[in-house]
């Protein structure tokens, strides 16, 4: 689950940086927002594949409290 996660991190925060560049070409930007949609995004399409096997989907889709 680590490898995947670290996976999908580095994949969608490159893809990120890259997008931002395409299309902002007069200023430079930094941050963590698209690695922050990519794994959101990851995480809610696995909740909505497996929208059947969830038994609390309410909290599967805010998020497990600890």
């Amino acid at each position: 689950m680590a490898v995947k996660t670290g996976l999908i991190f580095l994949i969608s925060g490159f893809g990120g940086s890259v997008l931002s560049s395409l299309f902002i070409r007069n200023s430079v930007s930094v941050g963590a927002s698209g690695v922050l949609f990519g794994l959101i995004g990851a995480m809610l399409s696995e909740v909505i594949t497996n929208w059947t096997l969830h038994s609390n989907k309410v909290i599967n889709c805010i998020g497990d409290p600890v």
